[in-house]
């Protein structure tokens, strides 16, 4: 066959080779008209936010209100036994969170733990009161802005001040530390116990007098047996946890000055210097 036939057929049985793929690509085209065309969908990326305490600390006028341990929903605990408990609300990429703490709202803030969950309990000491705010920290170690900061309180331990007893009655003065209406006042009870022999007297009191307003840090015992000498104990805890105490020690009226301190001596020099004065301070036994 020359050399010319061949190459015609080789055009044609190309050309309708050609022509049959594009047909069936054609065919193809028409059955997928129902798989939806695909978009482009923009994505924020996300950074990490601040932890948020929830707001569960003001009324709807936006006064303060006291957030207590007994309430079930609260950003950080009052009152609590040598602890106190923070929780906050989740940030949604974080991948743990860092607590800072300090004595004093303007002192620095150093860092007491790390959790992975939106919850911490500080363990510390009676009476104690602590700010606290918490910041979030991702997979990269990037960190976000700090919470706002809390304060948090552990239940004081009571220290029995004075013992007063005339007749048969005996009144009782004691002092608790970090108890105020912005902590824990409202939650707190007392039992005060009047002891002699086998005798024992036991009244329970709440700490917050509604009808004046004020924090109450005094009992009056009457007709107690004559000619005997009593011992005195207050033991104070918070409405929601009763078996978590703190108590006083146990005293008399004589034994009282062994467990109260007794105030320095002080002086200072008269017309020693014109340019200073000398303080003297004696401390006691």
């Amino acid at each position: 066959m020359k050399l010319s036939k061949r190459f015609s057929l080789l055009k044609k049985s190309l050309g309708l080779a050609l022509l049959a793929s594009c047909m069936l690509a054609i065919n193809s085209c028409n059955n997928v008209t129902s798989i939806p065309t695909p978009t482009m969908v923009a994505t924020s990326s996300k950074t990490l936010s601040a932890p948020v305490f929830p707001e569960h600390t003001t009324d709807d006028d936006g006064n303060p209100i006291s957030v207590t341990y007994a309430e079930r929903y609260y950003t950080v605990s009052q009152g609590r036994k040598r602890k106190v408990s923070l929780s906050w609300n989740p940030v949604e990429i974080a991948n743990h969170y860092q607590i800072y703490a300090a004595k004093n709202i303007n002192d620095t803030f150093v860092m007491v733990g790390e959790t992975k969950s939106p919850s911490f309990e500080d363990s510390v000491g009676s009476g104690r009161t602590y700010y606290y705010k918490v910041c979030a920290v991702n997979v990269k170690g990037e960190y976000s802005d700090f919470s706002p900061i809390v304060k948090g309180t552990s239940l004081a331990t009571p220290a029995i001040t004075d013992i007063n007893i005339n007749g048969s009655n005996a009144s009782v003065f004691w002092f608790m530390g970090n108890t105020g209406i912005d902590t824990y006042a409202k939650n707190l009870i007392y039992e005060i116990h009047a002891q002699t022999g086998n005798e024992e007297k036991v009244v329970t009191i709440k700490a917050w007098d509604e009808e004046n307003q004020r924090i109450v840090e005094s009992y009056t015992f009457e007709s107690l047996a004559g000619n005997s000498e009593y011992t005195f104990q207050v033991i104070a805890y918070v409405s929601s946890d009763p078996s978590q105490v703190e108590s006083s020690a146990k005293v008399s009226q004589r034994t009282l000055s062994q467990h109260t301190p007794v105030s320095p001596q002080f002086t200072a020099s008269q017309g020693e210097s014109k340019d200073y004065v000398n303080l003297i301070i004696t401390l006691p036994a």
